[in-house]
C-alpha cells in the first residue's frame, strides 16, 4: 500500500466490514484520516499498514518475532485477527446504537 491513499469504501473492501465501520474508527480517532477538498474521507496506504499491525503486535512496529517484516503466516493471522476485532467492534456499536 505505501504513500497511496484509500477511500473508507476500499479499506472495507480488503478488511472485509462496511464502509461505515471503517468511519466509525475514523470518527472515534481509531483509524488516522485527513479530508480530501474539504469533504471527502482519505485513508494513507502507511496508516492502514500500522493499523493492522497494531491488531496483531504490540504497536510497537516491528513483527511478533521482534525481527523486520512479518512473515506471509503472520500477515494471514494478523488480518484474521483484525476481522475478529472489527467484529466485535461492529457488534458493539450495533449495541450502544440500539440502546440511543
Amino acid at each position: 500500500m505505501g504513500s497511496d491513499t484509500y477511500t473508507p469504501d476500499e479499506v472495507a473492501k480488503r478488511w472485509k466490514c462496511s464502509a461505515a465501520h471503517v468511519r466509525n474508527l475514523i470518527t472515534n480517532g481509531e483509524l488516522e484520516a485527513f479530508r480530501l477538498g474539504g469533504k471527502l474521507l482519505r485513508i494513507k496506504g502507511s496508516v492502514i499498514e500500522d493499523y493492522e499491525r497494531c491488531q496483531s503486535t504490540s504497536c510497537n512496529g516491528s513483527a511478533e518475532d521482534g525481527h523486520g517484516l512479518p512473515t506471509k503466516a503472520e500477515s494471514e493471522l494478523a488480518a484474521k485477527d483484525l476481522r475478529a476485532a472489527m467484529r466485535q467492534a461492529r457488534q458493539r456499536s450495533s449495541l450502544a446504537s440500539s440502546r440511543n
